[in-house]
């Protein structure tokens, strides 16, 4: 299915055609996981108006999931939300999530705090579908640091294989294999093994973010239901 995240129209074609999908196949929708996403892009907006990395990170992740809710409770689904241990600090910067200003049109805009702000809401949004939605599981993760096209933003793919060395002594980069194991973790355990609404983080990086299965965010606001 083609699916945009930063654009409202594309979410909802793609889930309209996915639905009609993932009825003629049974059993229901098992499982989605929300893993689109983009980092520390300049300020920019989407189709829609909204700061391009809180609608792509965020709100298309939100709206795909709600309009999938139905096929997910029948089935007794999973939500999977791709999240980053930089919704906590990052540069010495904490995630914050303002409601109102979200798309920094009063704030002086930061690309590192705008990617914080909409991981940040991703964690929210999982805590707040298990108390909507307890048939549901869903939860955030932090997957560790993967080598990947998504800092395109700040220097090429081929300069990252380049500073690959330094990235695994600095930030604890890890290989796509262990970096996909945290959400297979969630994907596929027993429910019984599993938080509903918790955040679980990546947590063999010798050098990068603590975390564990399941991990308290160290951030207070990952944590406030209100």
């Amino acid at each position: 299915l083609e699916l945009d995240t930063s654009s409202d129209d594309s979410v909802s074609a793609a889930a309209a055609l996915g639905a009609k999908t993932f009825r003629s196949i049974p059993p229901p929708l098992y499982g989605l996981v929300n893993n689109a996403g983009c980092m520390n892009c300049p300020h920019k907006y989407s189709a829609d108006g909204v700061e391009l990395q809180f609608a792509t990170n965020y709100l298309g992740p939100w709206l795909l999931t709600s309009l999938l809710m139905p096929l997910l409770e029948a089935g007794g689904g999973r939500v999977i939300n791709v999240s980053s241990a930089n919704h906590n600090i990052f540069a010495g910067k904490r995630g914050h999530l303002d409601l109102d200003d979200p798309s920094f049109e009063r704030r002086t805009y930061d690309g590192w705090a705008g990617y914080a702000q909409s991981k940040l809401a991703q964690v929210l949004h999982a805590r707040e579908l298990a108390r909507r939605h307890p048939s549901v599981l869903a939860v955030a993760i932090h997957p560790g640091s993967i080598c990947t096209n998504v800092t395109r933003y700040m220097f090429s793919y081929t300069v990252r294989k380049m500073i690959l060395p330094l990235e695994r002594v600095f930030v604890g980069q890890v290989s796509t294999w262990v970096g996909i194991q945290t959400g297979l973790h969630c994907l596929l355990a027993e429910r019984s093994e599993l938080q509903n609404g918790g955040y679980y983080s990546q947590h063999r990086s010798p050098y990068g973010a603590k975390g564990g299965w399941p991990y308290r965010s160290p951030n207070p606001e990952a944590n406030d239901d209100e």
